[in-house]
Order: C-alpha cells, then sequence, then structure tokens
C-alpha cells in the first residue's frame, strides 16, 4: 500500500475540495494505515450516500504551502509526510465515517476513503481489503473477547478483558525465560518522573510532542514515553568499574505516548503500552558483540511465532537532524551496527536520519499475512548517557 499513499494525499486534498465546494468545512486530511481520510467540521452527521454523491470533480488545480493546501481562500491541514502525486485519482471508494471531537464544543466528521488511477487497481484494493478485514486483529480481540478501547477512557488505551491477560502474560513469561537466557536482570521503574530528569535526557526538547507533561504542588512532572532514564538511574545508583561490565537491564515498562489520533490503529499503534524494554551497559569494545548476540536473539523470538527470516528485514537508521553527540561517536555507532549485520550474515536497508536523538539504531520490519510490513523489534546505540 505504500507505493498508493501519495496518490492517496492527492485524493484526500480532492475529496476535500469537492466537500467544500458542496458546502462544508474541510480542516484536515491524512493518511491511515491503508487508507486517506477528511475531517470535516461539522455539527450533524454526513451519511455514506452523502459523501459518495460529492465527488464529482478529480481533474482540480490547488496551491501547497508547506503543509497546508489553499483554495479560494480556504486552508485545510495535511498530517503526513509524504509527496503529492502529479498523477490523477480517478476512481475513488468512501470506506467508512465516524465523528470525533478534538476539543469540547467542537464536532470533527471523519471520512475515510482511497483513490486509484484504474478501475482495476481499485478492485484489487478491495479484495485485498476483503482479506485484511478476516485477519484484522480488532475484530478478531472483540470476537473473542480480547480487549477493548472506550471513548470515554481516551483514544489508544487498551483495556484488556480476563482472556486477553491470559495471553499478555503468557507472552510477559515467554520473553521473561528469553531475557534470563541472556543475564538480564528485571527492574521495575515509576510510570512518572519530575520533568527535570526528561530535561536531563533531552526527551524534553526533542522527544516534546509526544510528551505527556502536567504540574502538581509547583512542580512539573512527565508521564514516561521511555524506560532509559530510569534504567540509567539505577546504573548511577552506585559505583561501578569496567569489571562489572556488561550489565544488563530489562523492564516490562509501561510507556505513555502523545501519538497524534489519525495515528492510532488498534493495538499497532497505541498511546499506552508495555515494552519489552532491556538496557546493556557496557565498554566500546564490547559493543559489537552484544549487538550480533541480539541480532541473533530477534531473529530467535520471531521464528517462534513462524516467521522465517525472509519474513523479516533489517534497517539501519542513521543520524537525525536534530542530534546530541558528535560526529566521531556518531559513526563508531553506525560502524558497529554494520559490522554486527554482516557478520550474522543478515542483509540489511538504510534509512537515513532515522535514529533517534540519542544515537542510531537497527530497526527489525515484519512481514504479516497480507505482505504488509510492520516495524517492531529495535537495537538501540546510546553513546550520550546523562
Amino acid at each position: 500500500m505504500e507505493n498508493y499513499k501519495p496518490l492517496w494525499i492527492k485524493g484526500a486534498i480532492i475529496l476535500a475540495i469537492n466537500f467544500a465546494k458542496s458546502g462544508y468545512k474541510p480542516v484536515n486530511v491524512g493518511l491511515g494505515e491503508r487508507d486517506f481520510y477528511v475531517d470535516i467540521e461539522s455539527d450533524s452527521s454526513i451519511s455514506l450516500e452523502e459523501a459518495k454523491k460529492v465527488i464529482k470533480e478529480t481533474d482540480i488545480a490547488f496551491e501547497l504551502r508547506g503543509d497546508t493546501v489553499e483554495y479560494n481562500g480556504m486552508k485545510i491541514k495535511i498530517e503526513a509526510n509524504e509527496p503529492i502525486s502529479s498523477l490523477i485519482p480517478k476512481y475513488f471508494e468512501i470506506l467508512n465515517i465516524s465523528t470525533h471531537h478534538p476539543q469540547p464544543g467542537i464536532q470533527y466528521v471523519r471520512i475515510r476513503g482511497v483513490a486509484f488511477e484504474t478501475e482495476e487497481q481499485l478492485k484489487d484494493y478491495l479484495s485485498w481489503l476483503e482479506k485484511a478485514q478476516e485477519t484484522d486483529h480488532r475484530l478478531i480481540g472483540e470476537r473473542l473477547d480480547l480487549f477493548s478501547f472506550h471513548e470515554e477512557a481516551g483514544s489508544g488505551l487498551v483495556l484488556f478483558h480476563p482472556k486477553g491477560q491470559i495471553i499478555r502474560n503468557e507472552l510477559i513469561n515467554f520473553m521473561r525465560e528469553i531475557n534470563d537466557s541472556m543475564n538480564y536482570q528485571e527492574v521495575y521503574t515509576s510510570h512518572v518522573y519530575k520533568s527535570d530528569l526528561w530535561k536531563i535526557s533531552g526527551h524534553y526538547t526533542l522527544y516534546r510532542d509526544k510528551l505527556i507533561l502536567f504540574n502538581m504542588e509547583g512542580e512539573e512532572y512527565g508521564v514516561k514515553p521511555m524506560n532509559c532514564p530510569g534504567h540509567i538511574l539505577i546504573y548511577k545508583s552506585k559505583p561501578r568499574t569496567y569489571r562489572d561490565l556488561p550489565i544488563r537491564l530489562s523492564e516490562f515498562g509501561h510507556v505513555y505516548r502523545w501519538e497524534k489520533k489519525g495515528e492510532l490503529y488498534g493495538l499497532l499503534r497505541v498511546r499506552g503500552l508495555v515494552q519489552d524494554d532491556g538496557h546493556i551497559f557496557l565498554r566500546e569494545d564490547q559493543l559489537k558483540d552484544e549487538v550480533k548476540t541480539l541480532i541473533k536473539k530477534v531473529l530467535e523470538v520471531w521464528g517462534k511465532f513462524g516467521f522465517k527470516q525472509d519474513d523479516i528485514r533489517a534497517y539501519v537508521s542513521t543520524r537525525p537532524d536534530e542530534s546530541i553527540g558528535t560526529d566521531e561517536q556518531w559513526e563508531k555507532a553506525t560502524n558497529a551496527l554494520i559490522d554486527a549485520l554482516k557478520e550474522v550474515g543478515m542483509n540489511y536497508g538504510i534509512k537515513d536520519k532515522e535514529g533517534a536523538f540519542y544515537g542510531p539504531k537497527i530497526d527489525f520490519d515484519v512481514r504479516d499475512s497480507l505482505g504488509r510490513w510492520w516495524q517492531l523489534s529495535t537495537i538501540q546505540v546510546d553513546f550520550n548517557l546523562p
């Protein structure tokens, strides 16, 4: 579906302009996992039949200013980092319509759809979509009474039912055995820290859009999006020497990240999750061998779930524009990751400038039964411990 996203962004813009011509007020367009969406500010609902009648023109000229489309004085925000296709989509399909409230007293009607150049492409997509719905984990979760989401609880915050919790516990026990076999020591850290800690770690400025912040008794706190600062404090809690290294800490840590509402997708993109996380404190000369061990373990774990090596792709994510650390540190860390992949015989690609602000990483993408790739496991290097 990735190849169609530039066309879908253009389709979303065209659909939004058609709605504007019909007297509606479109405010945002963006991309979901397998469709586009148009947000329309409206006090009333819009039926599927009404939405389908709106598409009258497909070859529409519009002006693009940064992440905003301007058309006859109207401004529509683009909530996606995709280029816009030069092609003209001619075949549209409205998939579903829902409502949400970005703030009290304001209602958005969200219209989801797809757009293609040819009728054959649309038919192929609808056939694929039918198969995807048969294996949709959200529907399976509801049917088997495993988990649920509730708007009154908050978007992207999952509630696991008794049967779902049994599965969670089995997965945690499985991973705990894996961690024990690698000599990790399990720890527990708080869900909330003072903002001072997030400022020291760099998250306060470089991860600010995902941080959930609040004030209590005159002090600012942040709900943790990462486990690393807590693990670093444990490491720093007493004197260490190079003879102690490597020290491996693990945690099934609860983290919270303020993902955009339009990007939330079942259990695959949430705002609250338990992360099977680990941190290894080591010497520079130990880095490559530790990474090699982790790569082998990643392949072993996914193999237990039926994924073969050609279902798993590795990518080295390099230094982003906003980062901390010296050029030398980044070069050493990146080369260690690449050398480790080469020595275990695993092919890899490069994700240019997609590393974390504090270091490069290896991302592992895993292919599902419908041929979609999902970014899952990560091996992250941090040469910038506060």
